[in-house]
C-alpha cells in the first residue's frame, strides 16, 4: 500500500516569504515589487524556493516588458538572474515543474486570471512576437486580453495547419 509523503511542517513555500504590501495599479509590478522586497529572505530559503524566486520575477518582467513597463534590457537582466539560478539550484525536470508551481501559486493570489497558462503564454508573446516599444503602458485587463487572444489565434492556426 501506498501513503503521500508528508512535508516538513517547516518547509516554507514562496508563498509564505512573500508578503503582498506593494500596491501599483499594475499586478505584475506588484508581484515584482514584492519578490524584490523578500528577496533577502528567498535567498536564504531552500533552492526549490529560490528557483520559485526566478520564474516568478521572469515572468512578472516579461509581462511588464510586454505591457511596456520596462525596458527590454530590464527584462533581459531578470532572464539573466533565472538562468543563474537555474544553474545553481536543481536541473531535473521534476524540480523545475515544482518551482514553477510555487510561482503559479504566487502569482495567481494577486489576480484570479493568472494560472500556469497564461504565465507560459506571457513568455511565449514576449520571446516570439514582437514587443512595440514606447507605445505607452498597457491596463492588466487590456493585457491579459491580448495575451489570452494571441494563444487562441496560435491554437486556431495549428489546428488549420493539421486539417486533412
Amino acid at each position: 500500500m501506498f501513503f503521500k509523503k508528508k512535508k516538513d511542517a517547516n518547509e516554507k513555500k514562496l508563498i509564505d516569504l512573500v508578503k503582498k504590501v506593494a500596491s501599483t495599479e499594475y499586478v505584475f509590478v506588484n508581484i515584482n515589487n514584492d519578490l524584490g522586497s523578500f528577496c533577502e529572505d528567498i535567498m536564504k530559503s531552500t533552492p526549490l524556493v529560490m528557483m520559485a524566486y526566478g520564474y516568478a520575477r521572469r515572468s512578472a518582467a516579461a509581462a511588464m516588458y510586454a505591457q511596456g513597463l520596462i525596458s527590454k534590457d530590464l527584462y533581459e537582466h531578470a532572464v539573466v538572474i533565472f538562468k543563474s539560478l537555474q544553474i545553481k539550484t536543481g536541473h531535473t525536470v521534476a524540480f523545475q515543474e515544482m518551482a514553477f508551481s510555487q510561482a503559479v501559486e504566487l502569482s495567481s493570489s494577486y489576480h484570479w486570471q493568472i494560472n500556469s497558462f497564461i504565465l507560459k503564454q506571457i513568455l511565449n508573446l514576449v520571446q516570439n512576437y514582437e514587443v512595440p516599444e514606447g507605445g505607452g503602458a498597457i491596463s492588466d485587463a487590456e493585457f491579459i486580453e491580448t495575451v489570452i487572444d494571441i494563444a487562441h489565434a496560435e491554437q486556431t492556426e495549428a489546428s488549420v495547419q493539421h486539417t486533412p
